[in-house]
């Protein structure tokens, strides 16, 4: 344990250093640090649109939520189930998650707004484990937890700055101009992400995950061999 401001500034250093020579894990990091600052914070204009625009009161804003929990429940069955955490699940629930926030948007239907809602909650829960499931496979066990702390400050550090601009742009422009602006900063992300992994900016090698009591190899980062998980 680091127990002088230098040691602390040094350990983080590492996880940051680690971070930004690692393709696979800075991938990992920006999509959840994108999809958590505007993806996942639907929910904030969700109470407006049930009021005003669904027209379903409380009983039916509360069905949304129940929608949605069940679509972050079978998400996240789905993605325990998978051997190895998948970039292209990475990839493709902040797809999923970017195109129900259109849907969301573009209805006044309370139906399909309940479908959306449950792939919304599908595709938040599959970025957001997968994430965090690959970070924790590829990280060797020394850096585990520095490079954890980062994730875990982009995580839930954007929250608060979604909730704003969401908030923001639906009480000026309306809650589905909010949606819209989530869903597709959300798909932008997730294209740019995509394209890195079809051109091999992100290369996938092969090899077991380090453990927690294998040393960190000198000069690990862009290079290292990394779990396969395509």
């Amino acid at each position: 344990m680091p127990r002088t401001l230098t040691a602390v500034r040094t350990n983080l250093g590492e996880g940051l250093r680690y971070v930004w020579n690692t393709p696979v894990v800075l991938l990992a990091i920006a999509v959840i640090g994108f999809v958590s600052t505007f993806g996942m914070n639907f929910n904030v204009v969700l109470p407006v649109m049930a009021a005003s625009v669904l027209n379903v009161g409380p009983n039916g804003f509360g069905v949304l939520y129940v929608s949605m929990g069940a679509g972050a429940l079978v998400a996240a069955v789905s993605v325990a189930m998978l051997q190895r955490p998948r970039l292209r699940v990475l990839i493709g629930g902040g797809v999923v998650l970017g195109v129900a926030e259109f849907v969301l948007a573009a209805t006044n239907s309370y139906p399909i707004a309940l479908v959306a809602v449950f792939f919304a909650g599908v595709g938040a829960i599959a970025t957001s484990v997968s994430a965090n499931s690959l970070i924790q496979i590829t990280v060797p066990g020394p850096l585990r937890g520095r490079v954890m702390s980062v994730y875990t400050t982009v995580f839930s550090g954007s929250t608060p700055i979604g909730n704003g601009l969401t908030g923001g742009v639906g009480g000026l422009w309306g809650t589905p101009a909010a949606l819209v602006m989530n869903g597709a900063i959300t798909l932008g992300a997730e294209a740019v992400a995509a394209a890195a992994v079809l051109r091999s900016h992100v290369r996938i090698g092969g090899g077991p995950a380090r453990g927690a009591e294998e040393p960190v190899p000198a000069g690990m980062g862009a290079n290292a061999s990394l779990p396969s998980i395509d």
